[in-house]
């Protein structure tokens, strides 16, 4: 997958990837369309198909990268924007039947008169390119799956009755001079409205798809983002969400992005799409560049660093962000629990296995360079998006990437996959842990002696009473590196003392939780009552036995 600044969507157990640059041989803007079957693991060249005799939408989008795509009705791939190069931002809009006629129909919306860009000028939509589009279904629509999703989508019904209802927002972006913060809706009401570039649909009995879109610029009142560009956006269900939210139309979020060079956000706004309106998690860290607290899962309230061109996707309640530039935290998954909003970060690595075979046949060197990347959340049935929060066979899609540097030249990012199954369950055992720290803490006075009802927790109990907890067995040379990384994340119990592998650290010990193989006597270092292992802990406590 030799490409950077391509487009994707999700559609019926098949991704489609719409342009970018690159492609084998002498790289160069791209129109072609990938899909990717994601049950069997293999790529074919869409050829989209010729139009009818006497329609007149036969042409096909220009090559271009820098755009935005989006899936309506399970069916439809909407292409919005981009760029042909740096000085000519594209504003139009295609629409491509993947499971119908298999063709692309231009499709020229009108403006809204009052809308303010209308009123000051001639009604068009302004062109973009590096901007976010999400696709937001008819209310009572849970999902895309839920309005129609896979290749018998629409037939019978009528492809154009399947859109009615669909939504696009987008947001920012820049054009050739200016980087934008304005937030547009595409939607279409009927064919009774608008303008449309294309003849009819044939073939798929729904009428005209191209007629009846409109933009409409909303949400231009006070609180919104900062005009930016490359940011990471996307679309949470409602009834992913909680109270008042799961009864709307759900949210748009949208995670940092640039305006410029080496001013990067790490801010975190969504939007209401029932009232238009923006609303602020949480601010930037006030330097442009700086991570906000995180970067390394460490600290209170982590959040992921200043950055743009990643991706942010939702599985469930849980939002997903991966890559970005700067790239050194590029082996971390970030993950937002949206009930709270609080981030979660988890160790990964790119295993040559973990590269999808058809991608190592274009170009075996092609590495995990999720920078102008795509990513998709797909389930075992195909379905994009589902999961809840806890498919078991749900995974996470990173399609190319890559980057271009004066000194090394292009480079290209692969494909991959990261299993979805335990997500959930980790997170779980997360809270559960950081609970039981926190009550430990409470009980033991916040860095006190330890001392219990009970008795002396480093001793047998008074009483007999058994103090549960959890041992690490480490080489002695590793010994003081794990007891630190520990206690900085509040894990270590300090009410137990610690002891050779021969010595009994604790009336109750259920097991080792973690030992390194190696020669040489272990140092038992205690941990708090937790009663089921954190696999990402485990993970940061190896990383700091080296």
């Amino acid at each position: 997958m030799p490409r950077w600044g391509h487009a994707s969507a999700a559609a019926g157990g098949k991704v489609a990837l719409i342009g970018g640059y690159g492609g084998g041989g002498a790289h160069a803007r791209r129109s072609d369309v990938l899909l990717y079957d994601t049950a069997r693991r293999t790529w074919e060249a869409l050829e989209p198909a010729a139009a009818p005799a006497g329609a007149d939408d036969g042409a096909q989008p220009p090559p271009r990268m820098g755009h935005a795509a989006a899936c309506l009705a399970g069916r439809y791939v909407v292409l919005i924007g981009g760029r042909t190069s740096p000085s000519d931002a594209l504003s139009d809009v295609w629409l491509l039947d993947l499971y119908g006629s298999g063709r692309w129909v231009r499709v020229v919306p009108e403006v809204v008169p009052c809308t303010p860009v209308a009123a000051a000028g001639p009604p068009a939509w302004p062109g973009r390119f590096r901007h976010s589009a999400v696709a937001v279904p008819p209310k009572g629509c849970v999902n895309t799956a839920a309005a129609g999703s896979g290749p018998g989508a629409g037939r019978g019904a009528g492809g154009a009755e399947l859109l009615e209802g669909w939504r696009v927002v987008v947001y920012g972006g820049r054009t050739a001079d200016t980087v934008l913060g304005d937030t547009w809706v595409l939607s279409r009401t009927g064919s009774g409205g608008g303008s449309g570039g294309g003849g009819k649909a044939g073939g798929d009995g729904g009428g005209d798809v191209a007629k009846g879109w409109r933009w409409q610029q909303v949400a231009t009142a006070a609180g919104a983002p900062c005009p930016r560009k490359s940011h990471a956006a996307c679309y949470l269900p409602p009834a992913a969400g909680e109270g008042a939210a799961a009864a709307g139309s759900g949210r748009m979020y949208v995670h940092g992005g640039t305006c410029g060079y080496g001013m990067h956000f790490d801010d975190l706004y969504y939007l209401d799409l029932d009232t238009y309106t923006w609303h602020c998690v949480y601010g930037g860290s006030g330097d442009g560049r700086g991570g906000g607290g995180g970067g390394d899962g460490g600290g209170v309230n982590p959040r992921p660093p200043a950055c743009f061109s990643h991706t942010l996707n939702a599985w469930g309640r849980l939002l997903l962000l991966v890559g970005g530039y700067p790239t050194h935290h590029h082996t971390q998954l970030w993950v937002l629990d949206t009930r709270d909003h609080t981030w979660h970060a988890y160790d990964t690595h790119a295993a040559a296995g973990g590269q999808h075979a058809a991608a190592a046949a274009v170009d075996s060197r092609l590495e995990f360079l999720p920078v102008r990347h795509c990513a998709e959340v797909v389930s075992a049935s195909g379905g994009a998006g589902a999961g809840g929060g806890g498919g078991c066979s749900d995974k996470l899609l990173l399609f190319g990437g890559g980057a271009f540097c004066f000194s090394f030249g292009t480079v290209f990012g692969g494909c991959y996959e990261l299993g979805l199954g335990n997500l959930a369950a980790v997170m779980q055992r997360d809270a559960a842990a950081a609970r039981v720290t926190e009550a430990n803490r409470g009980a033991s006075g916040e860095g006190g002696s330890g001392a219990t009802a009970g008795g002396d927790r480093g001793g047998g109990g008074q009483g007999g009473e058994a103090v549960e907890g959890w041992v690490v067995a480490v080489p002695s040379r590793s010994a003081k590196g794990v007891k630190d990384a520990l206690k900085a994340r509040g894990w270590l119990d300090s009410g137990r003392r610690g002891g050779s592998s021969q010595q009994q650290v604790g009336p109750a010990v259920h097991a080792t939780l973690v030992r390194h193989v190696g020669d040489g006597p272990c140092i038992c270092v205690p941990m708090g009552c937790i009663t089921c292992a954190c696999s990402g802990g485990i993970a940061r406590v190896r990383r700091a036995m080296g």
